[in-house]
């Protein structure tokens, strides 16, 4: 016998003999398949650190994987904003399909410390932008209570040292004009350089 489904089912077995025999079988049918996910999505604009972990029940062991972004594990990490299908099988051929969506942020990556203390101490004596990284196109100038530019940089690959023409400046507060790239309006504020 075969395509049974879930239940108790008795068996009677008799001879030419009339001896009779009976067996009772249980057959357990599986849980339904079933996600639980935990979706942490992207921490900032321009990162791909989104993720999507999957818990999995029901069916019988062991899975199959197949998401829409050509992986085939369990759970996935590195993620950009988007959506994200997964298609997955157990070894009885049962399928279950879900769709998750990693969110946009609209928080900017980038991280402006509002003071630095360029004293020789070692400690925040250059004003360290964070993530510049992620915008090699990065544009970014300064400029005195004046309007005097003190500083510029095309890339950021040197941290401002609070000098201007390789002199200290005085503690102050600077307006800085920050330009990541073409797709974005230029972020603007205030550094402070305190001794």
């Amino acid at each position: 016998m075969s395509g049974l489904s879930g239940g108790e089912y008795y068996l009677t077995v008799s001879d030419q003999n009339q001896c009779v025999k009976e067996y009772s079988y249980s057959i357990n049918e599986p849980y339904a398949l079933e996600i639980v996910t935990d979706i942490v999505n992207v921490s900032c604009r321009d990162k791909n650190d989104g993720e999507i972990n999957l818990n999995v029940t029901g069916g019988t062991l062991p899975y199959v994987f197949s998401w829409s972004n050509g992986s085939e594990v369990q759970s996935l990490s590195s993620l950009s904003p988007g959506t994200y299908i997964i298609e997955l099988q157990d070894v009885n051929f049962c399928t279950l399909i879900d769709t998750f969506i990693i969110d946009e942020s609209n928080i900017n990556c980038q991280q402006i410390p509002e003071l630095f203390s360029p004293n020789g101490d070692g400690l925040n004596d250059v004003w360290l932008i964070g993530n510049v990284d992620l915008y090699p196109e990065i544009s970014v100038k300064v400029f005195n209570r004046w309007g005097q530019m003190v500083f510029e940089s095309e890339g950021y690959a040197e941290p401002w040292d609070g000098r201007y023409n390789g002199r200290e400046l005085p503690m102050d507060a600077y307006y800085y004009v920050i330009i990541l790239n073409e797709e974005y309006e230029p972020v603007t504020g205030i550094v402070s350089i305190v001794r």
